[in-house]
């Protein structure tokens, strides 16, 4: 069975790194934090029942587009034509 919740991590415009806590099923950001700790602990909150069981209407989540994998897109910017 698939998690309710993962974590991610992005990147903003300025440079800095987020880690978020995203929702597969509804493809949403649900909350970011500077820290992993945070986001993990606010993933244990919503996997426990403290959020909406993955489907959090997206009013209350943060306006992001579903997240690229970075492992994939460093090799990409590195591929040769």
């Amino acid at each position: 069975m698939s998690e309710v919740y993962e974590i991610v991590v992005g990147q903003t415009e300025q440079g800095d790194f987020l880690w978020s806590v995203y929702e597969p099923s509804s493809e949403q950001i649900v909350e970011s934090f500077l820290f992993e700790d945070a986001a993990r602990k606010f993933k244990r909150f919503a996997s426990n029942g403290g959020a909406f069981a993955g489907f959090t209407p997206s009013f209350m989540t943060k306006k992001f587009h579903k997240p690229l994998d970075i492992n994939v897109e460093f090799a990409l910017s590195f591929e040769i034509e």
